[in-house]
């Protein structure tokens, strides 16, 4: 059994809390937040100890689930390795590259696990693709949102396209060859779309749209193959494939399960511990998707400087 601390008790915190209660080996040892009443409120019908700092729900941790981004947890993040406790993060940690890098580092000096949170990637819709997508020659990702006021000061290539972009790496074996990005400004004084078109050195050429604009909430995924196009929807879960043989097209719906990503990405943290296997989204996946995003952000940059 592994004891794994919460930090964070909002909407998210509460999801991963139910989520931990799910797992047989995991057990959830107690919750910190410094929203005090929330975090009392999910301790309380969660029949679990709350607790004061971080520091001392790390003492009965052996693992902790950050579900808060909160940026004076930074200095405690890499204090967290160094004390052994293997980590469920929260992404937006990783917006810093030199942070990602160096707990990389620390996480092998200390022998322990730090899986990122991109719970996508077990999306039953996308799981469910993953024999059918092998070697695509193209990739089509649609990110799309409906318009919020307080979304309007964000990257919406950091909020929306980033978590795209780690789902098609985890799906295309090959480094970037080239990119090319654009911003278009409809609401406000930053890009509210952004389309970036992305060539891998394997051939495979892929192109990603984020939208915090649209009229509904768009996830999207098409995979073209030689004579044949797998389309995957994650917000009304269910996988299509559409094939040619023999000058004939055919349309298959595939079987989607019911969809758990948070508790199959908390399964697959506690299987890499318990194996000492690597985690299925680590932390140099992270960073090498965030490298491509801040690509795409200084194309845009660059773009909108020169008109």
């Amino acid at each position: 059994m592994l004891n794994i601390g919460l930090l964070g008790a909002d909407l998210t915190g509460k999801q991963h809390a139910q989520a931990i209660q799910t797992v047989n080996s995991l057990r959830l040892s107690g919750i910190f937040s410094p929203e005090t009443e929330e975090a009392k409120k999910l301790a309380h019908e969660l029949g679990v100890p709350i607790f004061s700092s971080p520091q001392e729900l790390m003492q009965v941790s052996d693992a902790l689930d950050i579900t808060l981004s909160d940026d004076s947890l930074l200095p405690m993040i890499p204090a967290f390795v160094k004390a052994s406790r293997h980590l469920f993060i929260n992404p937006y940690f990783f917006k810093s590259l030199l942070l990602g890098e160096n707990l990389w580092k620390l996480a092998q000096e200390a022998k322990v696990k730090v899986q990122v949170g991109c719970i996508e990637r077990f999306h039953s819709a996308l799981l469910t693709a993953r024999p059918f997508i092998d070697n695509p020659v193209f990739i089509e990702a649609q990110h799309g949102v409906p318009y919020l006021p307080e979304f309007a000061g964000k990257s919406v290539v950091e909020e929306l396209m980033n978590r795209d972009i780690d789902i098609i790496l985890s799906l295309i074996n090959a480094n970037i060859k080239r990119v090319h990005a654009t911003g278009i400004n409809v609401f406000g004084d930053t890009p509210d779309i952004v389309n970036a078109h992305l060539e891998f050195d394997n051939g495979t050429t892929v192109n990603l749209t984020a939208n915090r604009i649209a009229g509904e909430n768009i996830r999207r995924f098409q995979f073209y193959k030689h004579y044949s196009r797998v389309e995957t929807d994650l917000i009304h879960p269910s996988t299509h494939i559409f094939e040619k043989k023999n000058d004939q097209f055919s349309v298959k719906e595939l079987n989607t399960p019911p969809n758990r990503p948070l508790t199959e990405a908390l399964n697959a943290f506690y299987q890499s511990i318990f194996y000492n296997s690597e985690p299925p989204v680590g932390i140099s996946e992270i960073c090498q998707a965030q490298k491509i995003t801040h690509m795409i952000s200084d194309k845009i940059e660059m773009i909108s400087k020169a008109g």
